[in-house]
């Protein structure tokens, strides 16, 4: 289990929470989400686009008693992730709104849950326009990359065998054996 939430959670949040959005108004993109009646107003998807890892390594530490010992693996994974938000409307709100997102994505609140959950958002993004026309009427339509410099962490109980016990089976017969590993 990894230690923090997802980054595309937490992007979510973040947009949420500055621009004041209902749980029906911003969704991960792909998950089915059928584009909302015009009465809706400002309509956010966030898309995972792709990652590029540049770190991932584990380690070991051991603590316990000699009799009980325990073994924890600790992996560290950085990468960076690439991000489109999708600002969408049947109204004039996606072409009022597009700058909030980036405005949110920086505000201090922005700030404090990058700090919190050691990640880090880039500056600035183009914003580009790629609305189209939905069946009979005009959906408004802004793309707005992120890249985000993410850090996660994973940390899990090792088992650890100091006593083995297993079965040879040869044509003649099954032999069973314990063994203790001895220092």
């Amino acid at each position: 289990m990894l230690d923090r939430k997802p980054t595309i959670d937490l992007i979510l949040g973040i947009i949420r929470t500055e621009l004041d959005l209902n749980e029906n108004q911003i969704v991960i993109y792909n998950q089915k989400a059928l584009i909302p009646p015009a009465s809706v107003g400002l309509w956010v998807a966030v898309q995972y686009v792709f990652g590029k890892p540049f770190s991932n390594r584990i380690e070991h530490a051991s603590s316990g008693t000699d009799e009980d010992p325990k073994l924890e693996s600790t992996q560290d994974y950085s990468v960076e992730e690439h991000y489109n938000v999708l600002v969408l409307s049947y109204d004039e709100s996606a072409l009022a709104r597009k700058e909030e997102v980036q405005m949110a994505l920086q505000s201090d609140y922005a700030q404090q849950v990058q700090e919190a959950n050691s990640f880090s958002l880039s500056k600035i993004g183009d914003i580009q326009d790629v609305s189209e026309v939905e069946a009979s009427a005009r959906l408004f339509r802004f793309d707005i990359p992120v890249v985000a410099l993410a850090w996660y962490q994973k940390k899990k109980k090792v088992d650890f065998f100091d006593n083995y016990q297993g079965t040879i089976q040869t044509e003649q017969a099954a032999l069973e054996f314990t063994q203790k590993t001895e220092e």
